[in-house]
């Protein structure tokens, strides 16, 4: 059993565009006025806690709409990092009143 939602993402080389996620609890957005984001990618699917030996890289989250829990990540783009075409793994952090959790992850297939 997962306690993190799941979301697979797919990126051609090149591709410039922000991921945009926005967070909900009970259907309704959440306020993220004072909280922070963090975006990593690794080459493997769950590294071992404080391994970044296959880490890719870490982006920070940049608060689109605060009120509307709206958060977009700019991701590595390919070309620019040397990623060949492959799998690869991410995972979202979310730290709220100082409280860390991973809230979003799942497959980054580069093209």
């Amino acid at each position: 059993m997962s306690c993190v939602a799941s979301h697979d993402y797919c990126r051609r080389s090149g591709d410039t565009a922000a991921e945009v996620i926005q967070l909900r609890i009970g259907g309704s957005p959440v306020d993220i006025s004072t909280d922070t984001f963090l975006m990593r990618w690794d080459t493997r699917q769950n590294p071992a806690e404080g391994d970044v030996s296959t880490q890719i890289g870490t982006v920070a989250g940049a608060t689109v709409v605060a009120a509307d829990g709206t958060v977009s990540f700019t991701p590595p783009d390919p070309a620019v990092t040397d990623l060949v075409a492959g799998n690869y793994f991410y995972e979202i952090e979310w730290t709220e009143g100082g409280l860390v959790r991973t809230i979003l992850s799942g497959r980054w297939d580069v093209l």
